[in-house]
């Protein structure tokens, strides 16, 4: 459904554009909304690694670590 191609999109996006660090944020945002707690958490880490000084990355990891 829509969601599986709203998910594609973002998981291209991650790999065309590997420099952007906002695409992983989205594809991070996208999976947390669809309840998908493990890759959200992949791809905020992901996100980390290229903006570490940004706290609202570890705060959402912290919320859905909580969540298990």
């Amino acid at each position: 459904g829509e969601t599986s191609a709203a998910r594609s999109i973002l998981e291209f996006n991650t790999r065309a554009f590997r420099d952007s660090s906002w695409a992983n944020w989205s594809l991070a945002e996208a999976l947390r909304a669809s309840g998908d707690r493990a890759a959200a958490i992949a791809a905020y880490r992901a996100y980390q690694r290229a903006e570490p000084t940004d706290p609202d990355s570890a705060k959402r990891i912290a919320a859905l670590e909580r969540q298990r």
